[in-house]
């Protein structure tokens, strides 16, 4: 596998933003229900995991600022472990939606499940099974790389125009950049506090929203 593939693949990810809104939205009711943990955190490290091959993710450690939605059947932590994408900065906070992943075998089918333009190609599949557990990412949490949203004082930025976003009516949004919104932090999560645990199997839905024809 070409090294430079690999690290486009994840440190790259920013650059595929563009090409993703013309496949995707983000509806955060789904977002919520198909994720596993819907937490606010705050960054206490970062750690650049490897493959035989050059860095395939990176492993955070983070404080729990506030659980909107805890892993079911588990006690509520307040530190966490998580993965993988090279998107976030220590000492800053995020609305992060994570799901849990058990094998790398299901991380592997659900990577090969998004359009060809947002991945690489992986030659083989040892090759991508490393790829996914990743130096010990896998079993254990990732985010959603894609509905990330930064704290910055009474505001959550996200990527891309608020068009992208599907916003509950109420919730406050300004345009700050022609590819960044910024929404009301409370209102925002008072929303997401509002939708509680979804139905039994919603959890098994795809954890991308992709617009319909």
């Amino acid at each position: 596998m070409a090294v430079a593939a690999l690290v486009a693949f994840i440190v790259g990810l920013a650059s595929l933003q563009e090409s993703l809104a013309t496949t995707y939205s983000v509806e955060f009711q789904h977002r919520h229900d198909v994720s596993d943990m819907v937490a606010v955190i705050k960054v206490t490290s970062s750690t650049k995991r490897k493959t035989d091959w050059d860095t395939c993710g990176f492993q955070y450690e983070a404080t729990v600022i506030e659980h909107i939605r805890p892993l079911q059947g588990q006690p509520a932590p307040t530190q966490i472990t998580f993965g993988r994408h090279a998107s976030l900065r220590v000492g800053e906070q995020y609305l992060l939606f994570l799901k849990h992943w058990n094998e790398p075998d299901t991380w592997l089918r659900d990577f090969y499940a998004q359009p060809e333009h947002s991945r690489i190609t992986i030659p083989g599949k040892a090759d991508g099974l490393e790829l996914a557990e990743c130096g010990g990412l896998i079993p254990g949490l990732q985010f959603d790389h894609i509905a990330l949203g930064h704290r910055v004082d009474q505001e959550f930025l996200f990527s891309h125009p608020a068009a992208f976003y599907k916003i509950p009516k109420g919730i406050k949004v300004r345009q700050v950049g022609s590819n960044v919104v910024a929404i009301h932090a409370g209102a925002l999560l008072h929303y997401l506090r509002s939708l509680g645990t979804p139905s039994k199997g919603d959890s098994n839905l795809s954890s991308t929203d992709t617009l319909q024809p």
